[in-house]
């Protein structure tokens, strides 16, 4: 056949959808120019996310696509989850949607407004490519001085303003333990703290959690309208983090836990590396989320190190917690119950 009469199956062109999407346009087109015919050009791709409804706008809300997609999978329940990265502040404009992106979004009762920065002067563009994006429930831009009432108001709206209209339970959120979003956490769910005039487990969405008798340690309420979860990684790597403080000061009764020690140890000739495995970037401050270095940390041959000398016994039971926080909730063979009993130690 001519180069330019290929038809694809659905199967191709949302296995080509997949490769472009996760692999780049590079490594697409590199598979596509080794593999003649194999697989459909980038402007039939193009084509096909531009017909589809994958397109995000910045900050709306696609839940009547959630709901589509849910009924698809049946399903009812689901779990939100929040993630943000630094940008470099660059004004752009969006043709399709006659709007200026990566201001910070206004918020409206901790709601990002969607289109605030929309021009009355529209301008055509000819250019029908479009960038495939993962599938999001919302993408917007903030500047850091949302409140953790903004986030509460956020939550409520789309659980349920929008959420529950369309028969989806959102029975939970999780974020990358962002300091603004501890606050709203702690008084959603009443650990240590309450809404005023604002009873949130009383409503009949509220699930109740059956809390063991033993659990001493456990002060979250048995009624609970939303469950929350950190991500581990960044437990892992803000407890490395804490150490590597130049302006923190850690002690376990009269034993100081510091970093120094580590330094003496990666310094000393007496040991190598092939005894220790570490090296002066796994203790340095500057990569905050080098969760590789959390694991050196824990090995057990540094803690034969440590435990060979007195003065770094607070250090060495520092690490052995942050060994605890990873086999509780990163490890994958870790089971429910060695996972629960951890989480007691931690809390002990």
């Amino acid at each position: 056949k001519s180069k330019n009469n290929f038809r694809y199956s659905n199967s191709i062109k949302n296995f080509a959808l997949s490769l472009y999407i996760l692999g780049g346009k590079l490594t697409y087109e590199f598979l596509r120019l080794n593999l003649p015919g194999s697989l459909p050009h980038l402007s039939l791709l193009n084509s096909l996310i531009s017909s589809s409804d994958s397109r995000i706008s910045e900050g709306e809300f696609r839940f009547d696509q959630l709901h589509k997609h849910f009924d698809s999978l049946n399903v009812q329940y689901a779990f939100g989850s929040k993630d943000c990265t630094g940008i470099v502040k660059r004004i752009k404009y969006d043709s399709k949607t006659n709007t200026f992106t990566e201001f910070p979004s206004l918020l409206d009762r901790g709601v990002p407004v969607k289109s605030y920065y929309q021009t009355d002067s529209p301008v055509q563009s000819t250019d029908n490519s479009s960038i495939p994006s993962p599938y999001l429930l919302s993408a917007y831009g903030i500047d850091n001085i949302a409140t953790a009432n903004d986030i509460l108001q956020r939550w409520w709206y789309i659980l349920f303003n929008q959420s529950l209209q369309r028969n989806v339970r959102i029975i939970g959120f999780s974020s990358d333990a962002d300091p603004k979003y501890l606050p709203a956490m702690r008084l959603m769910s009443g650990f240590l703290g309450a809404l005023p005039n604002f009873q949130v487990h009383q409503y009949p969405q509220a699930f109740q959690i059956k809390i063991r008798s033993h659990w001493s340690w456990f002060y979250l309420g048995e009624q609970q309208l939303l469950l929350f979860f950190q991500d581990p990684t960044h437990l892992v790597t803000k407890w490395r983090n804490r150490l590597l403080s130049a302006t923190a000061e850690l002690c376990l009764g009269n034993q100081s836990i510091s970093i120094n020690y580590l330094h003496d140890i990666i310094e000393n000739d007496t040991y190598s590396k092939l005894d220790h495995g570490l090296s002066k970037s796994d203790i340095n401050p500057k990569y905050r989320q080098n969760f590789s270095s959390c694991l050196k940390l824990t090995s057990n041959d540094l803690f034969n190190i440590l435990n060979a000398t007195a003065d770094t016994r607070g250090t060495l039971l520092y690490f052995q917690v942050l060994k605890m926080i990873i086999v509780a909730y990163i490890e994958k063979t870790t089971t429910i119950v060695e996972s629960e009993y951890l989480c007691t130690l931690d809390y002990i």
